[in-house]
């Protein structure tokens, strides 16, 4: 089961076809690519875990994916619980795709993180600003792709309280999470966790503009120690994650002491 038709979903669908596999594809109606091309197409909501799961079981599903979106790994997650099939939980997922719950996880299992506050309405976020030194982030708590994002220079209160609705009009639950920067280099990349083990890490280094990523090059330029760090870092994540098996995609800083993970979602890039 591939969870969304959209075009970043689209070659994986075909993967999946020329893997000998059957593409049962969930989506909600519209004119995306991966619809045509699915062997079996049901126009359900990536977000409505019930009927995902319902029709999981009807369809005796052996594996569930996706790519390119953080929507619907929650219910993703829920899929695998139900049907006892490997990756990541629905707990676990819900942890990764809401980044005050992923950075709250990071605080109450010592994980390295940046400083952080979290707020849905500006009037509490102000009391609280003066915790963070610039620059820092302001963000949507569940958004992807850099959308919503604005890097914060000053504690000027209209530049922040600008940042806060932009963000806050990306995030579907209205919550903005904002974060200090941490000096470093910044890197991206995928991994393969199988019973426990990362059997594949491939770790681009990131091109910026801004907040934006404008390309990745490969292989990473960072030294072996801070690829160790990396490598470290992401065990450390998916044992506190209780991930024995599952694909993660990451973006990390690498400073002069750890690896801070950024972000953290259960799919496979579609730069590969």
């Amino acid at each position: 089961m591939i969870l969304g038709a959209g075009v970043y979903q689209l070659p994986l669908i075909r993967k999946v076809k020329e893997r000998g596999f059957r593409a049962v594809v969930v989506s909600m109606n519209g004119n995306y690519p991966g619809i045509p091309e699915a062997d079996v197409f049901l126009p359900i909501d990536t977000t409505n875990v019930a009927a995902a799961v319902a029709a999981a079981k009807e369809y005796r599903i052996r594996a569930a994916v996706t790519t390119g979106t953080d929507v619907g790994v929650p219910t993703l997650g829920a899929i695998n619980d139900a049907l006892s099939l490997p990756g990541i939980s629905e707990e676990a997922a819900t942890i990764i795709s809401h980044k005050h719950r992923f950075r709250q996880f990071q605080n109450q299992n010592d994980l390295p993180h940046p400083r952080f506050v979290v707020s849905g309405s500006w009037t509490s976020l102000r009391d609280v600003l003066a915790t963070l030194s610039v620059p820092f982030y302001v963000k949507p708590v569940d958004s992807s792709g850099s959308r919503g994002i604005t890097r914060i220079n000053s504690h000027s209160l209209k530049a922040v309280e600008t940042a806060f609705d932009f963000a806050k009009s990306f995030s579907r639950v209205g919550a903005v999470c904002c974060e200090a920067e941490i000096a470093g280099i910044e890197v991206g990349g995928n991994a393969v966790l199988f019973d426990g083990e990362l059997v594949f890490l491939a770790i681009t280094q990131k091109h910026m503009d801004g907040v934006v990523v404008r390309g990745h090059s490969f292989p990473t330029g960072i030294p072996l120690a801070g690829q160790e760090a990396v490598r470290h870092s992401l065990h450390a994540h998916a044992r506190a994650l209780n991930l024995p098996r599952g694909i993660l995609n990451f973006d990390i800083i690498v400073d002069q002491q750890s690896a801070h993970v950024i972000e953290l979602v259960s799919w496979f890039s579609v730069k590969w």
